[in-house]
């Protein structure tokens, strides 16, 4: 039975993990003599640590068991000696300050409720691995790694690290296609099937190259590089790849036969005066002219491109937005930015026009 999985990616917050020693400092191996199926369970190795032992409870990542076969689980890791569950006293540690009182209190220990977290975990640690206190905190029990499953672990970012070095090392040669290839290549062996990326990279359109290399890290990836390059791209990049992205836009809605297009812009308190009043303007594509009618309007704009579909109209709360007071992700049912703003409740239009720069 196969031991494929589907979409698990290596976590980006490798710093998260208490590594003995240190991250730089600690050791990792060559995992390409790894056979393929151990390497893809690596990836839900390194998931499960510090993740429920009970098998009844859900991981919150997306369904983790959902997207495995059968023959993928903790199970196998913890034989392999690359996982083991937390011992009594780890469970015991994990507890909140309530808790830990309300053990003691079962146990008939003289504590203030007043005392320290640390104070009443000391008191509470010698009983830890009491038949009667083990059943109240099989709870928070978790997945570990073990010495052997910290060096995989460090050796999957330690791959993807060197990785990421090649591909741009590729990218500033202006070897584009190999660079695609190495990273399909190391997705493929991950995902356990063929991996495919677009080909069709917006930053091209950068002029200086090594700001192209930076921004086609990012378009490669579908995010940022865990590792390498650190620098970030600057923004007249950025805006180089955007009027880049916008041109291949219009050109796929040309193909597509389509003759009208809309601009679409946030609605939130960060848009500017110009972006809104051009957002929802119907246009004949054949007008479109980059940075006049047609995003991006100026550098960071976040602006872009839609299709009109002549007799279509928006239904019901279609439309992301963002609350001027809160900040918190809504949905609207508003067709233009301006629409939107007088949809808002009183108070939040005060908040919107008090916040933004016009």
């Amino acid at each position: 039975m196969s031991e494929t999985f589907i979409n698990i990616e290596l976590m980006r917050n490798y710093h998260g993990i208490d590594w003995p020693g240190g991250f730089e400092q600690h050791p990792f191996v060559d995992l390409s003599l790894l056979p393929d199926n151990q390497y893809r369970l690596a990836f839900l190795m390194l998931h499960l640590h510090g993740r429920t032992t009970d098998k009844n409870k859900k991981y919150g990542m997306n369904g983790i068991y959902q997207g495995l076969y059968p023959n993928a689980n903790p199970d196998k890791l913890v034989r392999d000696g690359l996982l083991r569950h937390s011992t009594d006293q780890e469970a015991m540690a994990s507890n909140t300050i309530n808790r830990l009182y309300d053990l003691a209190v079962m146990l008939g220990l003289n504590i203030n409720k007043r005392s320290k977290r640390q104070d009443i975990l000391d008191a509470m640690l010698p009983y830890a691995s009491l038949p009667s206190i083990r059943d109240k905190i099989n709870a928070s029990r978790v997945f570990q790694l073990t010495d052997e499953g910290y060096v995989i672990a460090r050796s999957l970012y330690a791959e993807r690290e060197a990785i990421e070095k090649v591909i741009y090392g590729l990218l500033i040669d202006n070897k584009t296609q190999d660079a695609i290839y190495v990273w399909e290549t190391y997705k493929s062996r991950q995902y356990g099937q063929p991996y495919r990326t677009s080909r069709n990279l917006s930053s091209m359109g950068v002029s200086d190259k090594k700001q192209r290399a930076i921004l086609a890290c990012s378009e490669i990836y579908g995010a940022a590089p865990m590792f390498y390059p650190a620098e970030k791209a600057t923004s007249q990049a950025v805006y180089e790849k955007l009027i880049q992205h916008a041109r291949d836009a219009l050109s796929s809605l040309k193909s597509a036969s389509f003759t009208k297009y809309t601009n679409s812009c946030v609605c939130d308190i960060k848009t500017c005066k110009i972006c809104a009043q051009h957002d929802g303007v119907v246009r004949a594509l054949k007008v479109a002219e980059i940075g006049k009618n047609c995003p991006p309007f100026h550098e960071g704009c976040r602006c872009h491109v839609a299709p009109v579909i002549v007799g279509l109209k928006r239904r019901g709360l279609t439309r992301a937005c963002r609350n001027p007071i809160t900040n918190k992700s809504e949905y609207t049912s508003a067709n233009t930015y301006s629409e939107w703003v007088e949809m808002l409740k009183p108070e939040e239009r005060e908040a919107l026009i008090k916040k933004r720069k016009w």
